[in-house]
This record gives C-alpha cells, sequence and structure tokens, in this order.
C-alpha cells in the first residue's frame, strides 16, 4: 500500500514507503472531513475521485511514492472496483491527497490499500483526515477491522497508526519484493469511527470469521 503524507507507505495489498506523515500541529486530533460535502472555497474537502482526475490521482502519487507509485492503469481499475471508495482531499481546487479502502475476502476485514498526502501539503493532518474518512466509510460496508502494511522505518506513519489504534501483527519479510519488507497492521473500525459498522449479511454456510 502506499501511505503516506500525511502518511506515507501503501498498505496492504501493499504499501509503498514514502515520505513521512504528518500529524496536525499541536497534537490534536484533526476533525475528520464528510465526503462529498464541501467546507468552502477556501478549507480542505474530501470527496469521490472523478474519472477525469484518476491521472491527477497518478502523477501526485509518483510524486509522493516514485518507483512504487501506481500505475494508472492500476487506479483506473481501482477506480472500476471500489469508485467511492477512493478518495480524494481537495484544498483550493487542487488535490492534495487520496486514500483508498477496499473490503478483504475475510468478512468483516477491510484493507487500507494506499493514503498519501503532497510534500508540500503535510503538516496540516490531511493524512488523519483521510484515514478517518475511509474508515467512515468501512464501517458502512460493514468493515469491522482493517489491515495496512507499512515500511517499518517509516516513524511518522508509524506513529500516526498507533494514534489511531493500530496493533503490530507480524513483519513480512520482503512483502513488496527483495528488500521491501513490510509491518502488518490491524485496527478496530469502530474504536476510530465511534459506531458500530453497518450490519453484514452472512453468506449462508459461511462463517463470520
Amino acid at each position: 500500500m502506499n501511505t503516506t503524507g500525511g502518511t506515507s507507505d501503501r498498505p496492504v495489498a501493499g504499501q509503498k514507503s514514502g515520505p513521512a506523515l504528518a500529524t496536525p500541529k499541536g497534537g490534536q486530533p484533526a476533525a475528520p472531513s464528510a465526503p462529498d460535502e464541501p467546507r468552502g472555497p477556501s478549507l480542505p474537502w474530501i470527496r469521490p475521485v472523478r474519472p477525469s482526475e484518476i491521472a491527477q490521482v497518478a502523477a501526485l502519487d509518483e510524486k509522493i511514492f516514485g518507483n512504487l507509485a501506481y500505475p494508472f492503469f492500476v487506479l483506473r481499475q481501482l477506480y472500476d472496483v471500489h469508485q467511492d471508495d477512493l478518495l480524494v482531499l481537495e484544498d483550493e481546487g487542487l488535490l492534495r491527497g487520496y486514500s483508498i479502502g477496499a473490503k478483504g475476502a475475510t468478512a468483516g476485514l477491510g484493507w487500507l490499500l494506499g493514503l498519501g498526502v503532497e510534500p508540500a501539503s503535510r503538516g496540516l493532518g490531511h493524512g488523519e483526515r483521510l484515514m478517518r474518512a475511509s474508515f467512515d466509510r468501512f464501517a458502512d460496508h460493514g468493515v469491522d477491522r482493517v489491515r495496512l502494511t507499512v515500511d517499518g522505518e517509516n516513524a511518522a506513519a508509524v506513529g500516526l497508526y498507533q494514534k489511531l489504534g493500530f496493533t503490530l501483527l507480524q513483519e513480512v519479510e520482503d512483502y513488496l519484493g527483495p528488500g521491501e519488507s513490510r509491518l502488518l497492521l490491524e485496527a478496530s473500525v469502530p474504536a476510530v469511527t465511534g459506531r458500530p459498522p453497518a450490519t453484514r449479511v452472512r453468506n449462508r454456510g459461511q462463517p463470520d470469521l
């Protein structure tokens, strides 16, 4: 996963390593922005990405993660599959960051596939805002726990995840290829959002893991 920028590193299905994640100044959690709800002409807001903006997200991702960035075609297909779960943070008419969440194959489990904020916009709490917005989406989808991967040397990103309640499951050697090991972390969705996840439908004959 990419999570950066507020953070850097791509969780799950991989996480890239990248620049350090920013936490809000003063140490106070930033209030989450509601997706699809503009907060004023000069205030940042979080919303689902538009198809016409995928190339902008690809360019932003490359700026953040370099050779570990998602190619355009991957982001295009992630959008086709997940759509409203690919969120962007817009500020002063420009995209400053993004996050991608997805339900996993295991019931109740979600993955944060990407989280990034451009270098010039770090230190403003955007990474945490995006993370909390994605967790709200997870709750809507009936997800009650989320996993991601992060570069263990990215102290800022690890610090943000710990602040949000993520705990270490294991370190996976060569997760993103030779020499690209990652920490696998997990957090409770209700603990982050303060509300229970939406009721999920269980498939007959399948256990709820």
